[in-house]
């Protein structure tokens, strides 16, 4: 539907232009959308296990704990038993928690957009509505 108004807008002589900037732009957000998100749930995900993180690991197990869920699952096998438990229950809240916090903003971004094409498109008839003028 949003292709048929941007297409439909531009003058025919420039619809495959308009139609390749759709595509590139859709693309362009997508991606920024992956990347964005994406670094928003690795900051929430390392701040939080670092809280979780036991004091007497080693440098690489800190590390590997830090950089993903896997690394610190990884990571928790190789640990005795109370200290790899503990560092493993961290590591889910963790990624929980981030998850959480990119449903948020991706919830919020999603309100956000819908007010803004309610408010910008308002002027536009709906399908099958008659303009002001038209009989």
């Amino acid at each position: 539907m949003s292709s048929d108004l941007i297409i439909g807008s531009a003058p025919p002589a420039k619809a495959g232009s308009a139609a390749s900037l759709l595509q590139t732009s859709g693309e362009f957000a997508f991606a920024l959308g992956i990347a964005v998100l994406g670094s928003i749930g690795t900051y929430v995900y390392r701040t939080q296990i670092a809280g979780f993180i036991p004091g007497d690991v080693t440098t690489s197990t800190s590390a590997a704990s830090r950089e993903s869920l896997a690394g610190a699952v990884s990571a928790a096998k190789a640990l005795p038993e109370p200290i790899g438990s503990t560092l493993l229950h961290g590591a889910q809240i963790a990624f929980t928690d981030s998850m959480h916090a990119v449903v948020a903003v991706s919830g919020g971004l999603m309100i956000a957009i819908a007010i803004l094409t309610v408010i910008k498109l308002r002027h536009i008839p709906r399908i099958g509505q008659k303009t002001p003028g038209e009989m």
